[in-house]
């Protein structure tokens, strides 16, 4: 009995270590940090459970939460993702992160996110895009109530998200990981930092033009929230190279599409759980190219930022 029991598992053995090595993906140490022939960015650990490396639809894990799931333990997941992850210098210094939030948090943002247009904003006139606040400039978190005095969708576990999302410590850890364009700017321009979040939808027929950011923007996190793992990176952010080396010193005015000075270097795939994030800089051209069909382009939008009374200015990028 004892010699059987003792061939199962080494058969078994040969099994397992068999299949970690003919899968790409096999278990959760599968860092990658490749370019593909697309210009698309690839980097993080992939997620076999949730198939985010699959070519076929697959709908993600998805909860109701109240905000309570959120644990210290989850918070330090995403700041050691941030922590450990590859600084990409072109065109312009910036992070771009798979499985940015623990598995958990992630089914409770997917069960969270609001099914229909209700409680979000034009944030636009004559554009589609639309945006539901997360936390002000004066750190609340709080959400309005409707007319007929019902919270709207997820806003329990919305609030508690910003608290723990929006906190001093990924502040940190943000700017930290910056600090080498952050730095260039005026000392002054860095006091009083405060973060502002919000909820936003991009439907099809949007178009954003090549533009740098504005400047009371020191970083800027995007955080992808695909509901599935159909294709969609395409909805991604495009990063964008000036041939003539022009810069956006002051303001954020977007440019035309049509401008042959602008030409795509890299794009940041819109996959589950991932995160876009630099810091704004005079030549950190960036743009969201037009799409149709039916998918939306949620994200939430994060930003740190310097006081407008400060008058912060962008400086050049880092090397």
């Amino acid at each position: 009995m004892q010699s059987w029991f003792r061939m199962f598992n080494i058969f078994f053995l040969l099994w397992y270590v068999r299949g970690a090595v003919a899968s790409p993906g096999f278990g959760i140490g599968s860092h990658v940090s490749t370019l593909d022939k697309h210009g698309s960015l690839d980097n993080g650990i992939h997620q076999t459970s949730g198939g985010l490396h699959s070519n076929t639809t697959k709908l993600l894990p998805r909860k109701k939460c109240n905000g309570a799931e959120i644990t210290h333990r989850h918070v330090m997941y995403t700041v050691r993702r941030i922590h450990t992850a590859i600084m990409f210098s072109d065109p312009f210094p910036h992070l771009y992160i798979k499985n940015i939030f623990h598995p958990k948090v992630y089914a409770c943002m997917i069960g969270a996110i609001p099914k229909t247009l209700r409680g979000y904003e034009p944030l636009m006139k004559k554009l589609p895009r639309y945006w539901m606040n997360l936390m002000d400039e004066k750190g609340s978190v709080e959400r309005r109530l409707f007319s007929s005095g019902s919270l709207d969708f997820g806003s329990q576990f919305w609030n508690s998200f910003a608290k723990h999302f929006g906190s001093a410590l990924l502040k940190k850890t943000y700017m930290n990981k910056f600090n080498l364009t952050v730095s260039l700017r005026s000392p002054e321009s860095t006091k009083h930092v405060f973060w502002t979040m919000a909820l936003s939808r991009d439907l099809p027929g949007i178009e954003v033009g090549p533009h740098t950011d504005v400047d009371n923007k020191l970083v800027t996190v995007l955080y992808y929230l695909p509901k599935d793992t159909q294709v969609t990176r395409s909805l991604g952010t495009l990063m964008l190279r000036s041939k003539n080396k022009r810069i956006q010193p002051q303001g954020s005015k977007w440019e035309s599409w049509k401008d042959p000075d602008f030409e795509v270097v890299k794009r940041a795939d819109f996959v589950p759980n991932s995160v876009f994030a630099f810091a704004p800089c005079h030549s950190s051209w960036h743009a969201v190219p037009k799409f149709s069909g039916r998918h939306a382009r949620d994200t939430i939008q994060a930003f740190i930022n310097s006081p407008d009374r400060l008058n912060p200015r962008k400086a050049p990028c880092a090397p």
